[in-house]
């Protein structure tokens, strides 16, 4: 019988959005390119998780000018429009089955299979240096402080593969915890899935 904590629930495609920003407004790596777009708007940040229909709409905007999304383009390019999504909790098992996207750097990382188990297993053996790896350990530090973490987000190419839109690096450090604490993952589904630049 599947454990009722792990069940998967239905969510909108508002959530997704939603979640995606609350990671990358944040991120070290994003943060500069979400501010510039927020002020030639006129907005701030908290504005975007502000309850109501103007606030998904500005969550929207953001998501499109930033990352492509709606418009086909960059991380976005030919992610399909009709996905499914759903939310449940991260089990150790989903690592079994949780690729990284088609980037270089990320698939370098894992020594070219994507599993980000494997990435995972490369940092702690010590056998990657990068940028990513400083990002990745210090999220792990986070994540022994106790800081909750945003969803991670990932497009199912098949039951037994996931590859991930949003969240490379909290993914990868929570591969390296020894006890994985709640985490929700958005997992979406299309028959469209194989037109995603990225999977």
């Amino acid at each position: 019988m599947q454990n009722p904590n792990f069940q998967a629930l239905p969510v909108d495609e508002d959530v997704m959005v939603r979640e995606f920003l609350r990671a990358e407004v944040v991120s070290p790596r994003y943060a500069e390119r979400y501010q510039r777009v927020l002020q030639s708007h006129h907005w701030n940040a908290e504005q975007l998780f502000e309850p109501g229909a103007d606030a998904a709409d500005r969550r929207r905007v953001l998501l499109a000018e930033v990352r492509g999304f709606g418009d086909n383009r960059w991380l976005f390019a030919g992610f399909p429009a009709d996905v499914s999504w759903r939310r449940q909790r991260l089990a150790s098992r989903d690592f079994d089955r949780l690729y990284s996207g088609n980037f270089p750097e990320w698939a370098a990382l894992g020594g070219g299979s994507r599993l980000v188990r494997d990435a995972a297993r490369r940092i702690t053996g010590g056998l990657v240096r990068s940028e990513l790896v400083t990002g990745v350990r210090g999220t792990l530090v986070a994540l022994r402080s106790g800081s909750p973490l945003p969803a991670l987000i990932a497009l199912e190419a098949d039951p037994e593969r996931w590859v991930l839109l949003e969240g490379h690096t909290r993914a990868t450090a929570l591969a390296m915890t020894d006890v994985l604490p709640n985490v929700s993952i958005l997992v979406g589904r299309s028959p469209k899935h194989t037109e995603w630049a990225y999977l």
